[in-house]
């Protein structure tokens, strides 16, 4: 990670331009970076779409004794066998911070299992359902498992993560909507009426993009560029 912070300005173009190529589909493989955004994409909606359902926690509840937990990262083998654990933290207040300090006990294991019973939630806002994706494999013991760890109220990270990528999503989902709605709507009318309303319309979509913000003009001014042999290359163009 610190690699890439003390990375130079024309490093980072560097690696935008490589990027650039892989999702141009100029490599050995055409179009596998699509392929892979897509997928990536996709699967970020699901759990969007059933943020209770890959929760590991109840994300609303908070915990004094819990607060700013570490990392609980998943193991699957153990002497007992192959199946996914994390280690119990254990914890203890500074006397002279009083924070919370944790340790890993990795004389106590905590059994996980896929498909478990959990706090009960609504799918859509009205069908019940208390199974959830990946959790401790006894409910109903006091033991509870942070993937990645607790805030300052001991509120569990990744379930507050999933729910609020759902808010991030909805707001692209909704100016895509938008722009949609308005596009055709517009273009309707620029198209049937003609004359000044298209006339109007037209210019007043021009004001909203500009060439030198379209596609096209960032590709001709660009100073990254993959060439026709697909070797990466750098150049400036005067025109800008």
């Amino acid at each position: 990670m610190n690699q890439f912070l003390e990375l130079t300005q024309w490093q980072i173009i560097q690696l935008k331009g490589i990027l650039l190529c892989l999702t141009s589909g100029l490599l050995p493989h055409p179009g596998i970076g699509q392929i892979i955004s897509g997928w990536i994409l996709i699967i970020i909606a699901l759990i969007a779409l059933f943020p209770d359902f890959f929760s590991t926690q109840n994300p609303h509840k908070t915990s004094a004794r819990k607060s700013f937990m570490p990392v609980q990262g998943i193991h699957f083998f153990h002497e007992k066998g192959f199946f996914p654990y994390a280690f119990e933290l254990k914890g203890r207040r500074n006397k002279t911070t009083l924070k919370m300090e944790w340790v890993i006990n990795e004389s106590k294991i905590i059994p996980l299992s896929f498909f478990v019973k959990g706090y009960e939630y609504k799918i859509f806002g009205f069908i019940p359902s208390n199974i959830h994706f990946l959790g401790v494999s006894n409910p109903k013991s006091r033991k509870t498992f942070h993937f990645l760890g607790t805030d300052r109220l001991g509120r569990d990270q990744l379930s507050r993560l999933i729910h609020g990528s759902r808010v991030s999503l909805s707001i692209g989902l909704v100016a895509v909507c938008l722009s949609i709605f308005l596009g055709i709507l517009f273009g309707g009318i620029s198209g049937y009426y003609g004359g000044w309303a298209d006339l109007i319309i037209q210019r007043h979509s021009h004001l909203d993009g500009p060439h030198s913000f379209s596609p096209k003009g960032l590709d001709s001014r660009t100073n990254l560029f993959c060439n026709n042999n697909h070797s990466f290359t750098s150049g400036v163009d005067d025109s800008w």
